[in-house]
């Protein structure tokens, strides 16, 4: 189970020209805050308006960052910012020409610097060592830490949340929860049945302790890492927008023509991307066991240019072919076609 960010984009470290549209020649520009100075390390975005694609670059030691020219489409442009435990003070949109346009961007602390923090981050800011808290790598295969840590559960209540969860198909997301059709544990002894629920015990009296139940803030302090340096800084970033939150994109391909293909660990879904303008197109792929949950994991191309999914626990792989936009199903035999069968990889 993943958790649906504001959006879904596929990472491209690639120099793409936009296709058909005016190009800026560069944008450049500083990022200070008034206790730093000039800010090394800050991942500045830029996204023109309407646009689905987001490119990203970093600041150097002394605050400086720059676009590569022609690698922004001229037109009003949104500018924001990451950097754990910073804000941008303000709304910052500039026009871009095919003049070189300049920028100053300021940051404030930020007035919620828990929100920020990635999963790492918030596993290096708990109390306890590795023995007290290992345990929440697995809760990040599903969601970020912040389901749990601002909820306020208390331990019993976090007992049943992960019973619960055990429940679901590994294709569940929060906005798609899939309840599987056998028990994980069906077939365990009651003593192994009562020894997991004591880790579940556990587990939620450490969340119980540290989450926001009982209390309106976290009394620990929150660390940030540090923000890149050197080598780290010197990339430029491409994201592309999906047409759906519940987008789970679990391979991603480029085939001989350039073009991106994608698939949705959670929905029967097979989509493409043109990496050139940010357009994407998607096909529903059949569905083979109406009552088992939905999604593929891997996502193949043969020599032929057909593409292969194993569909997890849809018991079997579908083929597409791109000439003519269609599926060929091919379903496991009756006898190895369980409710627990996945097709996972083809």
């Amino acid at each position: 189970m993943r958790p649906p960010p504001a959006r879904w984009a596929l990472p491209l470290l690639a120099m793409l020209a936009w296709s058909g549209t005016a190009l800026a020649q560069g944008l450049s520009g500083t990022v200070r805050s008034a206790e730093e100075g000039p800010m090394g390390g800050v991942l500045v975005n830029a996204r023109a308006a309407g646009s689905t694609i987001t490119v990203t670059v970093v600041t150097d030691a002394e605050g400086r960052f720059a676009f590569p020219a022609g690698r922004l489409p001229a037109g009003p442009t949104e500018l924001s910012v990451r950097a754990a435990g910073w804000d941008l003070a303000g709304p910052e949109k500039v026009e871009l020409t095919a003049a070189p346009v300049t920028a100053a961007l300021i940051l404030n602390p930020a007035t919620e610097p828990a929100m920020q923090l990635s999963n790492a981050e918030w596993i290096a800011s708990l109390p306890g060592g590795d023995a007290d808290n290992h345990f929440l790598q697995n809760c990040t295969n599903c969601h970020t830490l912040k389901q749990p840590l601002f909820s306020d559960h208390d331990a019993k209540e976090f007992v049943e949340v992960q019973l619960r969860m055990a429940s679901y198909a590994q294709a569940s997301s929060l906005l798609r929860p899939q309840v599987l059709l056998q028990d994980r544990v069906a077939n365990q002894s009651a003593a192994a049945q009562a020894a997991r629920r004591k880790v579940f015990e556990r587990q939620a009296a450490y969340l119980a302790q540290h989450n926001l139940w009982q209390k309106e803030g976290f009394d620990f302090r929150l660390t940030p890492f540090p923000r890149p340096s050197g080598r780290a800084t010197r990339m430029v970033v491409t994201e592309y927008d999906l047409p759906e939150t519940t987008r789970q994109p679990h391979d991603v391909i480029v085939t001989a023509d350039g073009m991106v293909w994608y698939n949705s660990f959670t929905e029967q879904v097979l989509g493409r991307l043109d990496p050139k303008t940010g357009e994407t197109r998607e096909w529903m792929v059949p569905t083979l066991k109406p009552d088992s949950p939905k999604g593929s994991l891997a996502l193949r191309a043969d020599r032929d240019g057909n593409l292969w999914m194993g569909l997890s626990y849809q018991g079997g792989v579908a083929r597409f072919d791109p000439r003519t936009e269609t599926f060929r199903m091919y379903p496991l035999p009756a006898r190895l076609n369980r409710d627990s069968t996945q097709t996972t990889e083809v």
